[in-house]
């Protein structure tokens, strides 16, 4: 969908308000370059597109008064945020990625990987205390395969995608909590 278009972003924001959203990653948004912008209802941080294509922004809702600590535009497909959480008192890291497709060439998706667990870590070492919240698009299925990271709510055959996702929580000591309840919808596509 990007959200390079006028009024798109405004009808997300209210969507996303009035569903009570506090944190929300965007995949895909092909705004060209890296930027903090202030919205209506969030602060928007984003890594910018390569050519047109990639971008992902983590949204943070102003209610929480979010005041960034760390903001780590990897590349157009991984963000690093890590910010305090003036409601809560606490600090959050969000790590927000979109990761490649089944057909992308196998050294490619490795080389996501260690570009996004090398982020993360450096990101955990700074703020080790730090709340953890991972949105992302894995482009992966998984649930067939036993693992801490993955529970077995609403299981898939877990594909390749699905391997290099499970292996990055495992190494991460983080959970797909989607995986673990029946929590509905977790992603929201334009057509």
């Amino acid at each position: 969908m990007g959200c390079n278009a006028t009024g798109r972003v405004q009808i997300l924001e209210n969507h996303f308000c009035q569903q009570s959203i506090d944190i929300v990653g965007i995949q895909e948004a092909r705004i060209p370059e890296s930027q903090v912008k202030k919205g209506m209802h969030y602060k928007m941080i984003i890594s910018g597109a390569d050519k047109g294509t990639g971008g992902v922004q983590t949204w943070l809702a102003w209610h929480l008064n979010p005041c960034l600590l760390l903001v780590n535009a990897v590349s157009p497909r991984i963000l690093i945020v890590v910010f305090c959480s003036g409601l809560h008192g606490a600090n959050i890291l969000v790590v927000n990625f979109h990761a490649h497709i089944l057909d992308t060439p196998i050294d490619t998706v490795m080389a996501f990987y260690c570009e996004l667990k090398q982020a993360y870590e450096e990101a955990r070492r700074a703020f080790p205390d730090a709340y953890v919240v991972l949105t992302c698009d894995a482009n992966a299925k998984v649930g067939s395969v036993a693992s801490p990271s993955i529970g077995m709510c609403q299981p898939s055959i877990e594909n390749e995608n699905g391997i290099h996702f499970r292996t990055f929580l495992q190494d991460a000591s983080l959970a797909a909590i989607n995986t673990h309840f029946n929590i509905g919808h977790t992603w929201v596509g334009s057509r």
